[in-house]
C-alpha cells in the first residue's frame, strides 16, 4: 500500500497539479485565456469565446493537451531517477557509475521523448490523434518541474533516514 501512497499521493499530485498547470500557462499566454474563464466553461467555449472562432479553439485545445502530454513524459524522468532506490539518494545510488547503472533508462527515457516528439510533431500523426506541435518552451520547463520531483523525493529519502521512527519513515514506501 505504501508503494500506491509513493505513486499517487506524493508524486501523482505534484504531476497532475504541474501538468494542469502547464496547459492553463500555455492557454492563458498563447490565446489570453485565463484559467479563471476556462473553469466551467463547459458550453461557453465555442465560437465567438475571448474573440476566437471555433477552429482557433480547437487548436488552442488540442496544442494545451500536447503540452499537458509533454509535461507528463519529461517529469517521469524525475520520477523514474527518484525510485530507483527507497532510501538512497541519488547521489549515493547515481545512476552513472557501473555498480548501479541500469543501462535500460537513458534508452527508455530518449524512448519516450521520441514518441512525444512522434505524436505531436509529425503532420500525419497530428490529423491522426489531432494533435499539435507544442512551442519549444513548454518542452523546456517541464524539465525543471522533473528536477523538482528529483529534489522532493531527496527530501523525503533525508527525512526518512534521519528520522527512522518519524512519520514520514512510517509510510515511506
Amino acid at each position: 500500500m505504501r508503494i500506491y501512497g509513493q505513486a499517487y499521493l506524493f508524486v501523482g499530485v505534484m504531476e497532475a497539479f504541474s501538468a494542469h498547470s502547464m496547459f492553463f500557462l500555455y492557454m492563458w499566454k498563447a490565446a489570453g485565456i485565463p484559467f479563471s474563464d476556462l473553469v466551467f466553461a463547459f458550453e461557453k467555449y465555442t465560437d465567438g469565446f475571448h474573440g476566437y472562432s471555433q477552429d482557433q479553439l480547437d487548436h488552442f485545445n488540442n496544442v494545451g493537451q500536447c503540452v499537458y502530454f509533454v509535461t507528463l513524459v519529461i517529469m517521469q524522468w524525475g520520477n523514474i531517477l527518484s525510485v530507483r532506490s527507497k532510501r538512497m539518494s541519488i547521489l549515493q545510488a547515481d545512476p552513472i557509475r557501473p555498480a548501479r547503472r541500469n543501462p535500460w533508462l537513458p534508452l527508455a527515457m530518449l524512448i519516450s521523448l521520441v514518441i512525444a516528439i512522434f505524436v505531436t510533431e509529425v503532420p500525419g500523426i497530428q490529423s491522426l490523434f489531432n494533435t499539435a506541435s507544442v512551442p519549444i518552451e513548454y518542452w523546456c520547463i517541464p524539465i525543471g518541474l522533473a528536477l523538482g520531483i528529483l529534489v522532493m523525493d531527496e527530501l523525503r529519502k533525508v527525512l526518512v533516514r534521519e528520522f527512522p521512527n518519524g512519520p514520514i519513515a512510517r509510510i515511506a514506501w
